[in-house]
């Protein structure tokens, strides 16, 4: 996905680096625009991860993550960078611009149409074979519920979908692009065949994707499309539309992990349930969901693998749990998946299950317990210790309060008490790199010093005059400066947190990021100063430089008449 780059800039400019990480880590205030806490991306005991909120950027001083609000996302959450985007342009009040492939574009309209005709091919598949559609119905499913949920079939064979619908090249390779058919040498081939077909929809109600379940032994059971321009397994759930077409405001999400799942919860009158596809609880899930209700509910199967599936989506919803959010965890007796368990409960038995759900802090606790032993005073301290590192995660509020009250009443300390003994625990050591007093003598060549003041204050390079014919510098390391001044020249950034978003794949980001990150401590009236001051002195170093370039050639060789008249010149100017 391509988004425009100005619209990056505009959505780091609107975000604010410190409320956004204070919701997913402790932080406390080291100064003015300073904070610091423990690193979230290794294991530490005194704090070295730093944020400000004047440059926009973290950094580790222990493991060196650095970046912006974008990174953090990508690096914390696990999104990518698309999704960090729109999460942060959300939080921002911004849509999304329709040149991102967010948007249908024309070239993504053609899709959605070619996987339309595929669901009535498939949907007119399944009349002509009553073998898949006695499967169905024999699974309990009505014949009003197989049609609301665009249910069909891809009969056997190999190429039933190419010789109907890819008769040309184009159409052919439109197929594949959208995941329907896969070419091996200059064949083409159905990917699914003699499968139920399941019909994915997006929020709008377009179709987007298929999945397929097997009539036969072949493997897997369940065949999902692969990821496309229009697909993304990782950012849909299953039945949402549907879901949002019977409720105006969604009061509860109930979120399975099956296609037959989903359809029977709906066709007993539960209309709020959703699933993934095939795979894990992400936490683009999760900011969907949340996004739509304050209310969600996981229901898991009873064993070992739905318990370890559940706290997967424990960990991932905690850093965003505030106040008005509910989430509960269902897990159904063993044998049971929600498809049968509704059969044999009915609908009224089933949401009351629903509504006596295991609590987020009750599950939470019993996890954590699970790991110590809570009768000796080793186990009480291992508690401690494990549940305040998840506890940090939840957003600062009433429920951090109410879930730190619960521990320490579990380990009979108060709440006071055990965030002392703890502080004094993790009481920073002294900082291993401390910020660089100013002394211009000491902070190296006036090269690096442009770029650190360039870096600190970007908007720096729209007050000072910027010489002219600086392709002609050619000091170590200029042309770092020369970028950035390019960059500069076409967006006025003014935080470090945007200005390093340009060089995310440039080799010379992680210089870039330790500059950045090492503060300087000159009065704010003279920093403008300093670095019209440096360029005046890059101009005379490069001047000495080139001299001895053209004395030394001259010891040697000889210089040309038009080499003398340019030394001359430069000596004449030198200052």
């Amino acid at each position: 996905m391509k988004l425009p780059q100005d619209f990056i800039d505009e959505v780091l400019a609107r975000t604010d680096i410190i409320e956004l990480v204070e919701q997913r880590i402790t932080l406390k205030k080291t100064g003015q625009a300073n904070y610091q806490g423990l690193c979230p991306f290794h294991n530490e005991k005194s704090p070295s991860f730093s944020v400000n909120r004047h440059k926009q950027f973290y950094y580790c001083f222990g493991c060196k993550a650095s970046g912006n609000a974008i990174s953090f996302l990508t690096s914390y959450d696990k999104l990518t960078f698309p999704e960090a985007v729109e999460i942060l342009a959300h939080k921002a009040g911004m849509s999304l611009p329709e040149t991102s492939n967010h948007a249908p574009a024309k070239a993504q309209t053609s899709d959605f149409e070619l996987l339309h005709k595929a669901a009535n091919y498939f949907k007119a598949a399944l009349k002509k074979h009553p073998t898949a559609r006695d499967y169905l119905l024999n699974r309990g499913l009505t014949p009003d519920i197989i049609d609301e949920f665009g249910l069909g079939y891809a009969p056997s064979g190999w190429q039933n979908l190419v010789d109907a619908a890819g008769k040309t090249a184009t159409s052919k390779t439109k197929l594949q692009e959208v995941g329907l058919i896969i070419q091996k040498g200059d064949r083409w081939f159905d990917r699914f065949r003699e499968r139920v077909m399941f019909p994915i929809h997006n929020k709008k109600g377009q179709i987007i994707a298929f999945g397929g379940r097997t009539l036969t032994t072949e493997q897997p059971k369940y065949l999902n499309s692969p990821e496309t321009k229009v697909f993304h397994k990782s950012r849909e759930l299953y039945g949402l539309f549907q879901a949002i077409q019977h409720h105006r405001e969604l009061d509860q999400l109930i979120v399975v992990e099956g296609y037959l799942d989903t359809i029977s919860l709906h066709q007993f009158g539960i209309k709020n349930a959703v699933a993934t596809l095939g795979t894990a609880i992400t936490s683009n899930h999760i900011h969907l969901l949340l996004r739509l209700t304050n209310d969600v509910v996981f229901c898991f199967d009873g064993d070992s693998a739905g318990e370890k599936a559940a706290w997967r989506a424990l960990e991932i919803v905690l850093p965003m749990v505030n106040e008005g959010i509910k989430v509960r965890f269902l897990f159904l007796p063993s044998g049971e998946d929600p498809d049968s368990f509704v059969r044999k409960v009915g609908k009224e038995q089933f949401l009351a299950a629903v509504n006596n759900g295991v609590s987020l802090s009750d599950f939470f606790f019993k996890k954590m317990l699970a790991q110590t032993e809570i009768e000796t005073i080793a186990g009480k301290t291992r508690l401690v210790h494990i549940a305040n590192k998840k506890l940090h995660h939840i957003p600062k509020g009433i429920f951090q309060e109410l879930m730190f009250n619960r521990l320490a009443n579990i380990v009979g300390i108060s709440q006071d008490k055990i965030k002392e003994i703890l502080e004094a625990q993790e009481r920073p050591a002294p900082n291993p790199a401390p910020p660089a007093v100013y002394d211009s003598g000491k902070i190296g060549t006036p090269v690096l010093l442009a770029l650190r003041l360039l870096l600190q204050a970007p908007g720096l390079a729209q007050r000072i005059a910027i010489p002219p014919n600086l392709e002609e510098i050619q000091l170590e390391g200029f042309e770092i400066i020369r970028k950035i001044l390019s960059i500069l020249n076409q967006t006025p950034l003014q935080t470090t947190g945007c200005l390093l978003e340009y060089f995310s794949n440039d080799p010379v980001q992680p210089l870039l990021m330790e500059l950045a990150a090492q503060d300087l401590l000159i009065p704010d009236p003279g920093w403008q100063n300093e670095l019209q001051g440096a360029f005046e002195r890059i101009l005379e170093a490069n001047k000495g430089e080139q001299i001895q370039v053209l004395l030394a050639k001259g010891s040697k060789k000889g210089l040309t008449m038009d080499e003398k008249l340019l030394l001359q010149r430069l000596l004449s100017t030198r200052k």
